[in-house]
């Protein structure tokens, strides 16, 4: 029994017998996924009908209105926001509902909560749980009610001015039996997810082998696989965001100032035709005054008849400019137009950012796992820490708001994973090879035209270079010439034309424009207040999430500063929507006994990420969208912590002990929870009513097809 695990962790092969074993069990978890996927989507999603098949329906047409709303025919008008309500009234109980609009169902969305009247009891009782209707939607007509109830009020929720159809209330319906291909593919994810990535799983017992990479590798197949699960992740979060039609939902005003979504391939024209700043009218309201970055002056020229102003772009010396990073336009939104003559929507770029930010995050973990931790992991953690890093690098919420402020910060996150890859690759021993090494150079450099701040980055080469800095010699001095030009000189090649970019605009190269932006405030003078930096470190980090036992169940949360400072809408700290950084914790422990190159890079990663974090918090306040600047970094260091653990458990593996494992086993758990959860929470946030553009709004169909999966729940 010793023999064959030593020979298998050193190895990675086992006897024959074992290997019979091994093919096995995924035969019987692959028959486990089919079967549990087929009960829980016959029984658990279908309880609505199981518990309504005998039912016997009442048809009422006589339903009661409230003072609040006016009744001529089948159209309902809610008149007031106060008793606004529906009311039935039945002789047995009221199980289910279900509203019939009749053959010209309303398109609108309303807010509503159940009042409902006990048997054998006058009194109505008000719930607190708010619903969602859209009558348009056959999902949506479907109403749980539960209990002895024999009266039911549906009472809406801020609803003046707005008219319904409905024809008449069924009460108690039969729900018919339904399979939804997406749901049964969630299922199956998550039931796969669980079985082959618990730990204790064999996969956990393989160690990742020198060959990945290798397409006669099996292993290089499997991570393939998990890539491409991710990718199709990545594809339906955008999907589910309204895809490539996602702006016909978008607001065309933002507090009467004119949106303009095409800020990226505007930008790209206007460098097509030598230009630097946009082809935009500026009113003469605007430019006439005095102070046009004060956003109450800004208002009041609008509310006069002065428009259109152009919101979130920068104005400066009579002209609009776009101050996000430019980089992405020059790559993506010119070479689009010199080839189709048309312009590249933003949303068609966040898809294509994302699905290469997925294939470079897989090359960074098995170059992290190759060259910090010599392959000393399983492929197991490997797979667990591509996952983590997937959903807890913010890179969802980019997708599911694919517009041009999600472009320049998807596009650091991924020129961020991919030179840091290179240049892990470009370690070789006791020597560097030069073309990664200058390939990671450039993608670092290309980010002070995409997101600023994500050029910090650039100090963690410090840490991962340092024996070749330090001992070797292999930078600065005569023999490291070579080494010296490929690191340094992409950053002069990318730096030169952005700054001269810079001066060409505004004077300056070191000015970026983002202080001349017109938005609510005038950035100009106005900071984050130095009272309002602590609960805004405490709100990225640590803000609770909001639960709720009503659909979607992930509600937004409120940020109350001191005093006033730009603040949006979340569903929480990053530690609320990646629980698995709960590991990072340990980090202290785990890192005691690792590398100096380990603890170099980890200590490096974390000040980083908690630097961009304060620089964010003073000079952007607070913002969902702004996790994808530090969230990555964290997320780096809590798969080097399970690393370590990993490689613990795999070295007593070798040694047949189980000393010091069992923490280790622990920390694993503790991952693999923590991942899933995270999975679980984003995906019902994308449903979160209060985000911005919210599924509700630019996916009603959707939104209500999974609202009906819960039927019985809500």
């Amino acid at each position: 029994m010793s023999a064959t695990l030593t020979e298998t962790a050193s190895t990675g092969k086992r006897p024959r017998g074992a290997r019979r074993k091994l093919h096995m069990t995924p035969m019987l978890c692959g028959l486990a996924v089919v079967l549990c996927t087929v009960l829980v989507e016959m029984v658990l999603f279908n309880l609505p009908f199981w518990q309504t098949m005998n039912a016997s329906p009442i048809t009422v047409d006589d339903y009661a209105v409230g003072e609040g709303i006016s009744r001529d025919g089948d159209t309902l008008t809610i008149e007031s926001n106060d008793n606004a309500y529906i009311e039935v009234k039945t002789d047995s109980t009221i199980e289910y509902l279900y509203m019939d609009p009749g053959e010209s169902p309303t398109d609108v969305t309303l807010q509503f909560q159940l009042v409902t009247q006990h048997v054998d009891n006058t009194g109505w009782y008000t719930g607190e749980t708010t619903k969602y209707m859209n009558l348009a939607y056959d999902d949506s007509r479907y109403v749980r009610v539960g209990g002895e109830h024999d009266g039911v009020r549906i009472n809406f929720i801020g609803a003046q001015g707005q008219q319904l159809t409905l024809r008449h209330i069924v009460v108690n319906p039969q729900i018919p039996f339904s399979v939804s291909v997406l749901r049964v593919a969630l299922i199956a994810v998550c039931l796969v997810y669980c079985l082959f990535l618990r730990p204790g799983a064999g996969i956990y017992r393989i160690r990742l082998s020198s060959r990945v990479g290798s397409i006669r590798c099996r292993q290089t197949w499997v991570l393939a696989a998990v890539t491409a699960v991710q990718l199709a992740i990545v594809c339906g979060v955008w999907h589910f965001a309204g895809g490539g039609d996602a702006a016909a939902s978008w607001p065309q005003q933002i507090f009467g100032f004119t949106t303009d979504y095409d800020q990226y391939a505007r930008m790209g024209d206007a460098l097509l035709h030598g230009r630097v700043s946009l082809d935009l009218p500026v009113s003469d309201s605007l430019a006439s005054l005095a102070n046009p970055y004060d956003s109450d002056i800004r208002g009041q020229a609008m509310g006069e008849g002065g428009g259109p102003i152009f919101w979130d772009h920068a104005f400066y010396d009579g002209e609009y400019y776009m101050y996000f990073g430019v980089v992405p336009a020059v790559l993506l939104f010119v070479p689009f137009q010199l080839i189709t003559g048309g312009w590249l929507a933003s949303t068609w770029a966040i898809l294509l950012l994302g699905l290469l930010t997925t294939v470079a995050m897989t090359c960074f973990v098995v170059q992290v796992a190759d060259k910090l931790f010599r392959r000393t992991i399983s492929l197991g953690a490997t797979i667990l820490a591509i996952v983590a890093l997937n959903a807890g690098s913010s890179m969802y919420y980019q997708l599911f708001t694919p517009n041009f402020y999600a472009v320049p910060g998807l596009a650091s996150l991924c020129f961020t994973v991919a030179g840091l890859t290179f240049w892990l690759m470009s370690k070789k021993g006791a020597s560097v090879s030069k073309i990664p090494l200058a390939l990671g150079s450039t993608c670092i450099a290309l980010n002070l035209g995409c997101r600023p701040q994500f050029i910090l980055v650039a100090v963690l080469a410090l840490p991962l270079f340092w024996d070749e800095l330090v001992h070797r010699r292999l930078f600065f001095s005569r023999k490291g010439i070579g080494n010296t030009v490929a690191a340094l000189l992409p950053f002069v090649v990318v730096f030169t034309p952005l700054l001269a970019y810079n001066a060409i605009r505004f004077g300056s190269p070191l000015d970026f424009g983002a202080n001349y932006n017109l938005t609510g405030f005038d950035m100009t003078v106005m900071k984050t207040p130095l009272i309002d930096i602590i609960p805004l470190l405490l709100y990225y980090l640590f803000q609770p999430a909001n639960i709720t036992m009503g659909f979607p169940f992930v509600g937004t949360t409120q940020t109350p500063l001191p005093l006033w400072a730009p603040a949006e809408a979340s569903v929480g700290g990053v530690l609320a929507i990646c629980p698995f950084l709960v590991v990072v914790f340990f980090a202290v422990s785990a890192f005691r006994t690792a590398d100096n190159a380990i603890r170099r890079t980890a200590f490096g990663v974390f000040l980083l990420g908690l630097v961009i974090l304060v620089v964010d918090c003073y000079m952007t306040g607070f913002a969902w969208r702004y996790y994808l600047d530090f969230s990555w970094a964290f997320c780096i260091i809590a798969v080097m912590v399970v690393f370590l653990h990993d490689r613990r458990r795999m070295e007593a593996v070798d040694s047949v002990s189980t000393d010091g494992t069992i923490f280790s086993a622990v920390i694993l758990r503790v991952f693999f929870i923590g991942v899933l959860l995270s999975e679980l929470f984003q995906f019902f946030s994308l449903l979160a009513p209060g985000r911005m553009t919210p599924m509700i709004s630019v996916c009603p169909d959707l939104f209500y097809e999974v609202m009906r999966w819960f039927l019985a729940l809500n």
